[in-house]
């Protein structure tokens, strides 16, 4: 396992401890199933936000896709 990927798979999983523990310590007025289901969906967001911004979409080392 590369450094990389080692630091995104962190950055991942400290994001969904924040995203989960915010909506337990705020989330006293959400019923539960939307308490769930408002969990689920700002985790699917915040893994795109992290995938798109740490994972380069092109590879600037080859001279095609400069």
């Amino acid at each position: 396992m590369t450094a990389k990927r080692f630091y995104n798979i962190l950055a991942i999983l400290l994001g969904y401890g924040l995203i989960i523990g915010g909506f337990l310590v705020f989330g006293d007025s959400l019923e539960d199933k939307v308490k769930i289901l408002d969990i689920i969906v700002s985790c699917l967001i915040f893994t795109q936000f992290v995938q798109f911004s740490l994972v380069a979409g092109v590879d600037f080392v080859e001279s095609s896709h400069r």
